[in-house]
């Protein structure tokens, strides 16, 4: 089963690379929302608008927007999997994307999800503390990322890691509310 499941989607990621990642980026995105509202102590109930509005979000940000932040990424540094490649590569992803990244998901979040709370608040009480987390999850495995895995593999892998990060981001966006 599992042999098939990878046959077809390294087929779909030859053939449609955009469409493939961006299909990932969706279904990551998407269970992340799902482990963070089942682990939610005020968890009611699956809420499908959330879970739809994170879905948008993976396909076109965690998908379709990181399938070419990883080629430029590549155009600027070069694609050899060297140490000081992998280097400047995750200071560029962790000091130019990570920190709007985050701030535009808890925007998606905080609008898709018609908060009463301000925006604002919402940042200054989230912001710190996801930097954090971010730079602890994604500093390593970014550099495995860009060191080890060839770059057509780079979403998936950021895919992979993506399930827990974006319960955090999920989780701790829609806590806020509560």
């Amino acid at each position: 089963m599992f042999k098939k499941v990878l046959t077809s989607y390294l087929y779909h990621l030859e053939n449609r690379p955009v469409f493939t990642k961006m299909v990932s980026g969706s279904a990551v995105v998407g269970l992340g929302d799902a482990i963070a509202q089942w682990i939610s102590p005020h968890y009611k109930g699956f809420d499908k608008k959330r879970f739809a509005s994170m879905l948008t979000y993976g396909f076109f940000i965690s998908g379709g927007f990181c399938h070419f932040w990883f080629r430029g990424l590549d155009k600027v540094f070069g694609q050899a999997m060297t140490v000081s490649n992998s280097i400047k590569k995750v200071l560029a992803d962790q000091l130019i994307l990570a920190p709007p990244e985050i701030v535009f998901f808890l925007w998606w979040s905080h609008y898709t999800s018609e908060s009463t709370h301000s925006f604002t608040e919402l940042i200054k009480a989230t912001l710190p503390s996801l930097l954090v987390q971010d730079y602890i999850i994604w500093i390593p495995s970014q550099f495995v990322n860009f060191y080890y895995i060839p770059e057509q593999h780079r979403v998936l892998f950021m895919c992979i890691i993506c399930v827990l990060w974006f319960a955090i981001l999920s989780f701790t966006s829609h806590e806020f509310e509560y």
